[in-house]
């Protein structure tokens, strides 16, 4: 089963000085790989890419797992996704989270299921691409030039 993400930035990648791109890029690399701590209950862990295309002006970043899914994680509080094309859509959507039982501390919630939705919204508004994998699903999200 397991989860796989695949995130291209395009957007300004070039520019070594500029600080805003490098946070999004490690905002992006840190929470995906936190995502396999949290959510895929794997034995082995993970594994990550890295890669930066200078001729392209494009950075991309592939991280997967070998863990129980998304549909799986989001199934246990979420009863309703059973499918997993559905989880994957699903799990993009902001406070969306597999992580915390109901009735969890109240700032855990409140902080919980932003990740991929962060994501989503640096990747499209920096005319990237962002691709969502699990079992038998896998979910696309694009930019364009103009942020949208």
């Amino acid at each position: 089963m397991g989860s796989f993400f695949n995130v291209l930035l395009a957007d300004r990648v070039a520019d070594r000085n500029d600080e805003e791109m490098a946070g999004a890029i490690r905002y992006v690399l840190v929470e995906l790989l936190r995502n396999v701590i949290q959510h895929s209950r794997s034995s082995i862990g993970g594994i990550s890419l890295a890669t930066y295309y200078p001729k392209k002006e494009m950075a991309e970043i592939v991280v997967a797992d070998c863990g129980c899914g998304i549909r799986r994680t989001l199934h246990t509080r979420y009863r309703e996704i059973n499918k997993d094309y559905k989880a994957v859509r699903f799990a993009t959507q902001p406070h969306i989270s597999g992580t915390y039982a109901k009735g969890a501390y109240h700032s855990m919630m409140n902080n919980a299921g932003l990740g991929l939705f962060f994501i989503k919204e640096i990747v499209c508004r920096g005319a990237g691409s962002f691709f969502l994998g699990s079992g038998s699903a896998l979910a696309d999200y694009w930019g364009n030039q103009d942020g949208t």
